[in-house]
C-alpha cells in the first residue's frame, strides 16, 4: 500500500533524519540560553544542576520540537538516565528550516521512529566534553557515525553540512548541551 505522501522515499528518509537530529538538538538547547541572532558563541558556566538533559530542554520553550522527537523516538530515559553526555542540540528554529529545506511536516518526521533515533543520537558524544576541552578533528556520536568539529567552533556533519556554535557548556545532571544553528545529519549509507 501506498503512502498518502507525495514525497520519494529518499526525501521521506531525510526528512526523518532531520526530524531526529533535530530532536537531539532540542534537548541539548533547552540546557542553554540562545540569542535570536546566533551570531556571538555564548559560554555558560554556571553552577550544575539537579535537572538531566531531558528536563533542561522540556524547560525552554524554543526546543519544544526537540523533546518532540525524543519522545516520539523513545529515547526520553536515556537522555535523562545516562551520565556524561555532551550534546549538540539544534534550536526550533534550525529545526523549522531542516524541514522547510526536506518539504516535510514535524508529524512526518516524528513518525519514522528508526529514522529519527538514527538523526538525535548522531547529536549526542558518549562523554561529556565541555568546550574548552573540544579539539578540532574527528567526533564519534552515540549513532555510530562521526562529525568534524573544525578549528574555528563549525562542525561539519556525514553530508557536508555546516553548523555554527551558538552557545556551550549548557550543564545537566547527566551532561552538558551545546546549541548549534543547524541540525546535523549522519551521512547516508
Amino acid at each position: 500500500m501506498k503512502t498518502q505522501s507525495s514525497f520519494t522515499a529518499k526525501k521521506r528518509n531525510s526528512a526523518l533524519t532531520l526530524m531526529a537530529a533535530c530532536l537531539s538538538g532540542v534537548l541539548l538547547a533547552g540546557c542553554m540560553s540562545t540569542q535570536a541572532g546566533h551570531e556571538a558563541k555564548k559560554s555558560h558556566s554556571g553552577q550544575m544542576t539537579k535537572q538531566n538533559l531531558v528536563q533542561v530542554a522540556q524547560g525552554n520553550q524554543d526546543f519544544s520540537i526537540l523533546v518532540e522527537a525524543v519522545v516520539a523516538a523513545g529515547l526520553t530515559d536515556t537522555l535523562a538516565n545516562t551520565p556524561n553526555l555532551t550534546v549538540f542540540a539544534p534550536t526550533n528554529q534550525a529545526f523549522a528550516n531542516l524541514l522547510g529545506e526536506l518539504g516535510v511536516t514535524k508529524e512526518q518526521l516524528l513518525a519514522n521512529k528508526p529514522l529519527l533515533t538514527q538523526v538525535l543520537t548522531y547529536h549526542v558524544v558518549p562523554a561529556k566534553v565541555y568546550a574548552a576541552q573540544v579539539k578540532p578533528g574527528m567526533v564519534k556520536t552515540v549513532q555510530g557515525s562521526q562529525f568534524t568539529f573544525g578549528a574555528d567552533g563549525s562542525i561539519t556533519d556525514g553530508r557536508g553540512r555546516v553548523a555554527k556554535l551558538v552557545a556551550t557548556d549548557v550543564k545537566a545532571s547527566n551532561g552538558v548541551i551545546h546549541v548549534i544553528d543547524k541540525v546535523i545529519l549522519p551521512p547516508t549509507k
